[in-house]
């Protein structure tokens, strides 16, 4: 007696896909046909990609919701509705389908939302959203249909397992970014300037330790001018990034954000202060940077400049 086999797949498909089931519809984001009544969404195409251009072919398509995913949208929705802070990003409905979109990307991976962590902490559910939320809209089954019908998308197919039609290259992006993640849910922890650094603390402002998440947020290599070699804080990295190099500008512009962080002082004048004598860390005789400092900016009198400010003529 020969065991049963099971049926080999479609040989026109990729992996991860098969026949959709007579009478059926596949899920609109994992891709597993369901049976007729389950819930349905539309979605709208705008185009057809036939290879070399786009043609106009404006319609609907229906597709169902499981109740895997329509469970996951849910909490979505409630998330989006339990934190006043997303109202800046808009419509509580956009920003329930970007959290869902964000939710869609860990059910991708097989990962389980830590719902308690997403409806309890603002930043959490924050850093949920902009790490995950696009590379989830890009996951799910429809995208293959809208807004741009993709060449080998057809409406007569369905996932085989859920997600498991999702690229590897997209799985693995989703797996980066959810690395990330996590490291956002961290509590900060100090984190020394790098063993290798030139200085051993800040080459702007002398700072040794600063406390972050990840050592990557803590500390940015210079790598070109007289610094190279050298490590800078990520409030300095900051302005690095803006201004291109270390110089006048960048030292005034630190320290002076450091006394003066939202700018009250400095906005009683039309124009930036020109500080004297102000001097990088990295610039310090030897033996006033044989550690790194303990606070930012020490190696300035930052009572008198935060009086300068204020009552000074400049």
């Amino acid at each position: 007696m020969t065991a049963p086999t099971s049926p080999a797949p479609h040989v026109g498909h990729p992996i991860g896909v098969r026949d959709l089931p007579e009478g059926m519809l596949c899920c609109a984001y994992c891709g597993m046909p369901q049976p007729e009544g389950t819930p349905t969404t539309e979605r709208l195409v705008l185009g057809r990609d036939v290879g070399l251009r786009i043609v106009d072919e404006a319609h609907e398509l229906t597709f169902a919701t499981c109740a895997t995913c329509a469970d996951r949208h849910a909490l979505a929705a409630e998330i989006a509705t339990q934190h006043p802070g997303f109202l800046a990003l808009g419509s509580t409905s956009i920003t329930a389908d970007r959290l869902a979109a964000a939710l869609d990307a860990l059910a991708v991976v097989g990962a389980t939302p830590a719902t308690d962590a997403y409806l309890n902490s603002y930043p959490a559910a924050r850093s949920l959203l902009e790490r995950l939320g696009d590379l989830g809209a890009l996951a799910v089954w429809s995208r293959a249909f809208s807004p741009i019908w993709q060449p080998k998308a057809s409406m007569k197919t369905c996932a085989s397992e859920p997600w498991l039609f999702v690229p590897s290259d997209l799985a693995a992006e989703i797996r980066r970014a959810i690395g990330e993640h996590v490291g956002d849910l961290r509590p900060p922890r100090p984190i020394p300037v790098p063993t290798e650094s030139r200085w051993p603390g800040c080459a702007v402002c002398g700072i040794g330790t600063v406390s972050a998440r990840r050592v990557s947020g803590a500390w940015k290599e210079v790598t070109t001018g007289a610094y190279a070699g050298g490590h800078v804080c990520a409030a300095d990295a900051r302005l690095l990034d803006a201004l291109g190099t270390i110089g006048p500008t960048l030292l005034e512009r630190s320290v002076c954000d450091l006394v003066d962080p939202d700018r009250m002082a400095r906005r009683r004048r039309p124009h930036e202060p020109q500080l004297q004598g102000v001097t990088a860390f990295a610039d310090l005789p030897r033996e006033q940077r044989a550690t790194g400092a303990a606070t930012r900016w020490s190696q300035v009198d930052l009572d008198a400049l935060t009086a300068l400010l204020w009552h000074g003529q400049w």
